[in-house]
């Protein structure tokens, strides 16, 4: 038996203005089978979530690129 599905979640990929994003959700609007359209605001604990996880990537990339280099003999 096949699962059945209610809700799916769109993650636009910046943070757009309220007036810029309503052609999206017009355009999301004309799916056949769309019961309704939330927008949801960017929230403070939105903007932490973002900054933490921009803050590990940038650890882990810097550690990834310093290993790398190391590999080769080169000093940083």
């Amino acid at each position: 038996m096949t699962d059945r599905i209610r809700h799916l979640t769109v993650t636009l990929d910046r943070d757009y203005r309220e007036d810029d994003v309503q052609c999206i959700v017009d355009a999301i609007s004309l799916i056949r089978g769309i019961a309704g359209i939330e927008k949801r605001v960017e929230t403070l604990p939105d903007m932490l979530a973002i900054a933490a996880v921009s803050g590990r990537v940038r650890i882990a990339l810097h550690d990834a690129i310093e290993t790398v280099f190391k590999q080769d003999g080169v000093k940083l």
